[in-house]
């Protein structure tokens, strides 16, 4: 069984104007300052695992922070909706890992313009509900 991390990369890289767009551009961690634009940056930022009275239930909750970095608001919103499409909804399989969920819960845009330097960023909260 693959990871929920594995899962999730795989996932958005099965979709075809992820790729059509970023490429293989899906970086853990932070994006590299010199990389090719439009790329995305992940991380898990955290697990809470559920517990019952008689112990472990078995099932846990990765949370992810996925940030989609572009020149153009219509290119990052364009990615952004790829990924939610690749991932919001999913039970079973996604991208290998057996899950029960994964959601994306938040999208903000929070681009900023500096003079004559314009990046646009969606950021995107992802929860993936998985058995361990």
């Amino acid at each position: 069984m693959s990871s929920p991390d594995a899962g999730l990369v795989a996932a958005i890289l099965a979709n075809a104007t992820v790729i059509s767009l970023v490429g293989t551009r899906v970086y853990h961690g932070e994006r590299p300052q010199t990389s090719i634009l439009p790329a995305i940056a992940w991380k898990r930022s955290g697990v809470q695992r559920e517990m019952l009275l008689d112990g472990p239930s078995g099932m846990a909750t990765a949370y992810y922070e996925l940030e989609v970095i572009a020149e153009t608001s219509a290119q990052s919103r364009t990615i952004a909706d790829a990924v939610r499409s690749a991932v919001h909804g999913v039970t079973g399989n996604l991208g290998g890992a057996t899950v029960r969920l994964a959601m994306v819960t938040t999208e903000l845009d929070v681009s900023d313009v500096d003079g004559d330097l314009k990046v646009r960023h969606v950021l995107m909260d992802i929860e993936i509900i998985f058995p361990e």
